[in-house]
């Protein structure tokens, strides 16, 4: 509740408006809910100081509460890339790409960190979720560049620029930004877990794609090393899925991490990378001759 207080800003006038269609005055729709100053503050200076009683008016006057309050921008903006990165922790890549082209703000009430991770999420999905690399190559440059230092989305869009390289079978150029992003990430991986693991991942599974595995192994090693340090279980099962390929890739035993990212897999309802393991699994140990590892 305190979360949402904060978050949102009371719209007075459409309580207002919703009282004189009643034809009440103040003292009768305040009337043991708030006091008649509290409802003044209410409508006149979009002031509520207890959500409750904005919900004890609302349900008086036979209206929503939600068509009485907005949120400020750059937490309506923040709100909706939480749900576009949710989609996209899915594989749901074409529906993040439907939901962020709902997402209308203006860049002045918003700050440039917010902006930059707008920018990141509207060139990943573009790139992965409609295909779009000229697209998605606009919007990811624009959101590696900075004038006041690097935000860890300015880093992701790097990272996301060597997947669009990666896409293209250009090798060379994407191990030059994914070499580049974990550099700049060294610094910020503690602060921002989340992002971290989703890079070092991301820049596992190109080395694994190009048959470095010694590197790919390592960076998923990285990946699992922040998820321990910041206790976060985010990209966890895709972490643990690329480094128990990487061990199978070098002869080294990997059913115990494959055990653990199917495990990890399942509890988060994860069909995409589901797919990949149990495949993996089938594949690699039950059909052949490395059965044995198990």
């Amino acid at each position: 509740m305190c979360e949402w207080r904060i978050a949102v800003k009371i719209i007075g006038k459409k309580i207002k408006e919703a009282r004189k269609a009643k034809k009440m005055n103040q003292k009768s729709l305040a009337e043991g809910i708030c006091s008649q100053s509290a409802l003044s503050n209410i409508e006149n200076k979009n002031i509520c100081k207890d959500f409750d009683v904005l919900v004890a008016l609302c349900d008086r006057l036979e209206i929503n509460v939600e068509d009485c309050i907005t949120e400020v921008e750059s937490q309506y903006l923040d709100n909706a890339l939480k749900k576009v990165n949710a989609l996209c922790i899915q594989l749901k890549h074409r529906e993040a790409y439907q939901a962020i082209k709902q997402i209308n703000f203006s860049q002045k009430n918003v700050n440039k960190e917010l902006i930059s991770k707008f920018l990141f999420f509207k060139g990943l999905t573009s790139l992965l979720g409609n295909n779009n690399q000229e697209e998605a190559l606009n919007y990811l440059l624009k959101g590696s560049q900075s004038d006041q230092g690097l935000t860890i989305y300015n880093v992701l869009s790097l990272n996301a620029v060597g997947t669009l390289h990666e896409l293209q079978k250009n090798y060379s150029q994407a191990k030059v930004y994914y070499d580049k992003s974990v550099q700049f990430l060294e610094n910020l991986k503690y602060n921002y877990p989340q992002e971290a693991c989703r890079m070092f991942y991301n820049t596992a599974k190109f080395y694994s794609e190009i048959k470095e595995y010694e590197n790919a192994l390592t960076y998923s090693e990285k990946g699992l090393e922040v998820a321990r340090h910041c206790s976060t279980s985010y990209f966890l099962e895709y972490l643990l899925y690329e480094k128990a390929y990487n061990l199978y890739k070098l002869d080294q035993p990997a059913k115990e991490d494959y055990e653990q990212a199917l495990l990890f897999a399942k509890y988060f309802q994860n069909e995409g990378i589901l797919t990949y393991i149990k495949n993996d699994i089938d594949t690699f140990f039950r059909n052949s001759t490395k059965e044995n590892q198990m």
